[in-house]
């Protein structure tokens, strides 16, 4: 059963792709699903599996127990990361006023990010001798200002984390200095995306905070990865409360949609379940924590040795198989209405939005979507179909990268959002069930 206030918990938790990552991780794992390693052979029998990839990827199945070499594979996609700022190594930057260092990462609608509430939050990197103050769990879901260990290596130990709440802000040039703000003004990069997190602070001010987040001193920390978030709470807003005013919408919405249809596929017989959750997809996914790597294929191949199957019977699993790639879709601007196809256009409320291209921006297989249509028919769960304006090309998702790789028939799908890659974007409360509905009916009995 969907739970608004779990899902709305998680949203405010996933400040960054690794917090993301963690969560499903922590989820999964109190679900009873057994941790394996990618580094190591696997020895595979029918149950509820997880594994942790590189940066925010992570991945989980369930191996049916009737499920034999060469039955088709069901697999589920969806990106933890989204367009954001990210922190600079020796990011410390002003005189007076301290400033932070930043570098755009993937496509913000940048001037959303002025006037916010902002706070630090990634991973840092901490010698092996030394001991961060860990948290003791991640659940309940909280910030909390605690340090998390996810991974070690050699030399050092991966730790997670985040400020409790707004640490700096980036404040807008006034008015009387920029006549022409409200007919559009570029912002550049290097310059007015600066965050502003005090002033007369002494040097080394940065790496300090940055190491009172790990609980050790600045210089047992060798390397940190940290971003910007926005340092709001998602909010339930309109005159009926039927809406969703948050950050991160996408993707944080397909993540625990898939999240929670792994969750509930655990028990079934049949099949192969497989969900991933792949980092990187907002800077194009050819990465090795992305989409368009050997992450997909290797986890499958890792699977079929794991159960002793042959590996050429692997590729029929893949070819009768099926593929959900879950990314947030365009709702219809009110205010903007001539930007949409005016036949194939979602409202908020429509439910689940089934993405269709032409030209394969969106993988486009109509004999599943027609499957799909008379499966989400008899659940009774609303949906809507979307093509973009043929004079208005839209963005492309991870759905054609998989499946150039893994030639299975791909569906893409997602929530109908306003605002996308705003710092804040909006969607339909009960949109959110129709999503997670879709997860869990594409993984089937």
């Amino acid at each position: 059963m969907f739970d608004e206030n779990d899902w709305l918990e998680f949203l405010n938790y996933a400040v960054t792709p690794y917090h993301s990552a963690a969560m499903i991780r922590e989820h999964l794992k109190r679900a009873g699903f057994a941790e394996v390693s990618m580094a190591k052979p696997w020895k595979m029998k029918p149950g509820a599996y997880l594994a942790k990839g590189p940066a925010g990827a992570m991945f989980a199945w369930v191996i049916g127990r009737n499920y034999e070499a060469g039955d088709p594979i069901s697999l589920e996609l969806a990106h933890t990361d989204y367009p954001c700022l990210h922190i600079k190594p020796n990011g410390e930057t002003g005189s007076y006023y301290a400033l932070v260092d930043t570098d755009v990462y993937g496509g913000p609608i940048l001037n959303t990010w002025l006037d916010r509430p902002l706070g630090v939050a990634g991973r840092v990197f901490v010698r092996k001798e030394k001991k961060a103050s860990a948290g003791k769990t991640l659940l309940p879901m909280t910030l909390a200002g605690r340090a998390v260990r996810i991974g070690e290596t050699e030399h050092t130990t991966e730790w997670l984390v985040a400020s409790n709440g707004p640490v700096m802000t980036i404040p807008n040039l006034a008015v009387h200095y920029n006549r022409e703000v409200n007919k559009g003004v570029e912002l550049k990069r290097q310059t007015d995306l600066r965050p502003i997190a005090g002033f007369g602070l002494e040097k080394n001010w940065l790496s300090e905070y940055v190491a009172t987040l790990a609980g050790v001193a600045p210089a047992d920390v060798v390397e940190s990865d940290l971003f910007a978030y926005v340092a709001e709470p998602a909010q339930v807003v309109g005159i009926h409360s039927d809406m969703i005013s948050a950050p991160r919408l996408d993707n944080q919405t397909s993540c625990y949609a898939l999240l929670a249809a792994i969750e509930k596929a655990a028990s079934r017989k049949r099949g192969l379940s497989v969900a991933m959750w792949f980092d990187n997809e907002e800077i194009g996914s050819q990465t090795r924590q992305g989409a368009d790597s050997a992450l997909a294929p290797m986890l499958l191949e890792k699977i079929y040795d794991g159960l002793e199957f042959p590996a050429a019977r692997l590729s029929e699993a893949v070819f009768a198989g099926r593929c959900l790639s879950l990314d947030v879709a365009h709702a219809l601007h009110p205010n903007h209405p001539e930007k949409y196809d005016e036949a194939n256009s979602a409202r908020f409320g429509d439910g689940v939005v089934l993405k269709v291209s032409s030209n394969q921006r969106y993988t486009y297989n109509p004999e599943l979507i027609a499957e799909m249509r008379e499966a989400l028919t008899a659940a009774k769960v609303p949906y809507a179909v979307h093509t973009n304006h043929s004079d208005q090309p839209g963005g492309s998702t991870m759905g054609p990268l998989l499946s150039s790789q893994l030639p299975m028939a791909t569906l893409d799908a997602g929530v109908p959002i306003l605002a996308m890659h705003s710092a804040r974007e909006l969607m339909a409360a009960s949109d959110m069930e129709a999503a997670v509905r879709l997860a869990e009916i594409f993984f089937g009995k």
